[in-house]
């Protein structure tokens, strides 16, 4: 019978180790791929919303060139108080 067949190899706690930390490395790297794809979703909204930011002041000065303006609130009052 061969002297190493069922005797404990003296590094199995350190690879039951190594295993340990590779499925935490494992994890790490799934969980930073998670968080650069969210990331990057947060990055594309936010591109998103500065551009229908950048519209919607573009609309606000066209309309304010032209002469458009938003009645007061207390002209809107008096408005609503006429019409009752």
């Amino acid at each position: 019978m061969p002297t190493n067949m069922h005797k404990p190899h003296k590094y199995s706690k350190l690879f039951k180790i190594m295993t340990e930390q590779q499925q935490h490395l494992s994890q790490a790297l799934e969980q930073q791929k998670d968080v650069v794809n969210d990331i990057n979703n947060l990055t594309n909204q936010l591109t998103i919303k500065k551009e229908l930011a950048l519209k919607l002041q573009g609309i606000i000065e066209y309309l304010d060139q032209i002469g458009v303006t938003l009645p007061d609130e207390e002209e809107e009052e008096e408005t609503e108080e006429e019409s009752a």
